[in-house]
């Protein structure tokens, strides 16, 4: 029997060639997914091991991450479980994970939360079953995103929450866009909490987290409301003194002032310092007890905007003047204006507010 001699081409050898290929690239996948497979195995056999649940349930919360597999989870139990699908779905940002967790645990709620907070996500809000939490929920983002939007307030079913997203959007807007007729729609009676926020958010003269606390006190001892002070920011930051009638109350008179220097170019930090405003007739109207508490207040939001520790040092008191020093130590990050305190527990107090001091050591 003769023998017939089989003879390849080129191309016959290329697709040979290719074949054999493509045969030893899927034996070695076949083989990575097996010690894959079995290095998992053998890691979720060390998870599931552990005695002490809350290790397990980071030790499948880890596992689970780095396989990017949640269902490793469902080897916790419990609480235990819904932990580790929470953990998950917020590293991963995953709504439909928190979906999969039991939605009477308390974790479901958090997990919700956090990740529509952290993917600005309104409808992932809505999933949240308490009304409460899903006032709060949307209401933590408007803030985020600085209350740009006055469609986002509109969804927000608490009350209370919805005017202060409305008026912080409005604040925002009159800012922004230098229109006061957004100042309008704010409300013409004192609101502590409102004018707090104005004062950590709004643009305005004297906005800067500096004076979170200092500023809305001042406010409130000049009777302003967050209306005027919305007209009062525009005034200075547009140099227009038209808008100063729109203020009202003592803050008007301070409005003018504010303006001029403005128009100066002498620094708005300066526009509210000492000799151009007499604290004790600021003060006048305010109870016996709480008298020297307001004339420290103004006089410490003072010595903060001047960077003037002499404020501090003429006070009559100790406590409020200790405490003043500390607060401009503590705004400028200057630790050194501690050395005017002459009680060591105070400076000590001091140079920790200041950063200088390791409050672990």
């Amino acid at each position: 029997m003769s023998r017939v001699k089989v003879v390849l081409t080129d191309r016959d050898k290329k697709i040979l060639y290719s074949g054999i290929a493509v045969l030893l690239l899927a034996a070695a996948l076949i083989i990575l997914g097996l010690q894959s497979f079995v290095l998992h195995k053998s890691v979720l056999r060390d998870c599931t091991s552990i005695l002490l649940p809350q290790s397990k349930q980071q030790c499948l919360q880890n596992l689970a991450l780095s396989t990017g597999n949640v269902s490793v989870c469902n080897y916790a139990l419990g609480q235990s479980r819904d932990a580790c699908l929470a953990g998950f779905a917020e590293a991963s940002n995953s709504l439909v994970s928190c979906g999969a967790i039991n939605s009477s645990s308390p974790y479901y709620s958090t997990c919700i939360y956090n990740v529509s907070y952290s993917s600005d996500s309104l409808n992932g809000c809505g999933l949240l079953q308490n009304s409460s939490y899903r006032s709060e929920c949307i209401y933590s983002i408007a803030q985020k995103l600085g209350f740009q939007s006055l469609s986002y307030c509109s969804g927000i079913e608490n009350e209370s929450l919805r005017n202060t997203c409305s008026d912080m959007y409005y604040y925002n807007s009159a800012n922004a866009r230098h229109n006061a007729s957004y100042c309008s729609f704010l409300p013409n009676e004192q609101n502590a909490t409102l004018l707090y926020l104005m004062s950590l958010q709004g643009p305005g003269p004297q906005a800067s987290s500096s004076y979170s606390i200092t500023l809305p006190l001042y406010y409130y001892i000049m009777n302003a409301t967050p209306r005027s002070v919305c007209y009062y920011g525009l005034a200075v930051n547009m140099k227009n003194s038209s808008l100063c009638g729109f203020v009202g109350g003592s803050l008007s008179a301070t409005c003018a002032y504010a303006v001029k220097a403005a128009q100066s170019n002498v620094s708005i930090n300066s526009t509210l310092n000492s000799s151009a405003i007499n604290v004790s007739a600021m003060c006048s109207s305010a109870p016996s007890y709480l008298k020297s508490y307001c004339e420290a207040g103004i006089e410490t939001s003072m010595a903060i905007k001047d960077q003037n520790v002499g404020i501090c040092l003429n006070m009559s008191s100790t406590v409020f003047s200790y405490s003043c020093v500390e607060a401009i130590a503590r705004t400028y990050g200057d630790s050194s204006y501690c050395d005017y305190i002459q009680n060591a527990t105070a400076q000590s107090a001091c140079l920790l507010a200041a950063g200088n001091i390791n409050s672990t050591s």
